[in-house]
């Protein structure tokens, strides 16, 4: 592959993930994570909604589930938290991670990439 073409392709990566309604979940995470960033949100927040999200994607694959945020619906959700809780985290942890997905969804929202 050209310097040429391996540019072109990291462009189209690149335009693809800042696009406005990303449609798949991974892009739309970059996003969120890139407008904190910008934002000036600490370091440690930015760590925490990322391994905090990679979880809740982890968790869609690994049962199947749409990774496409427009698909995601109130019992994706409710499912997650119950199996967070069943697998012994302590309830803080759970809430932390309740917590970055309502904000991940506000996000999402307010860019007009879910109705």
């Amino acid at each position: 592959m050209k310097i040429d073409d391996r540019i072109n392709a990291n462009l189209r990566e690149v335009l693809i993930t800042i696009r406005p309604g990303a449609e798949n979940l991974e892009a739309a995470q970059k996003n969120f994570l890139k407008h904190h960033h910008l934002k000036g949100t600490s370091q440690a927040t930015i760590d925490w909604y990322t391994n905090h999200l990679r979880t809740f994607i982890e968790y869609l694959r690994e049962n199947d589930l749409v990774i496409v945020p427009q698909k995601i619906d109130k019992s994706i959700i409710e499912d997650y938290i119950m199996w967070l809780l069943d697998q012994d985290i302590e309830i803080e942890t759970v809430n932390g991670k309740i917590r970055t997905l309502k904000a991940f969804f506000n996000y999402l929202y307010e860019e007009n990439m879910i109705p």
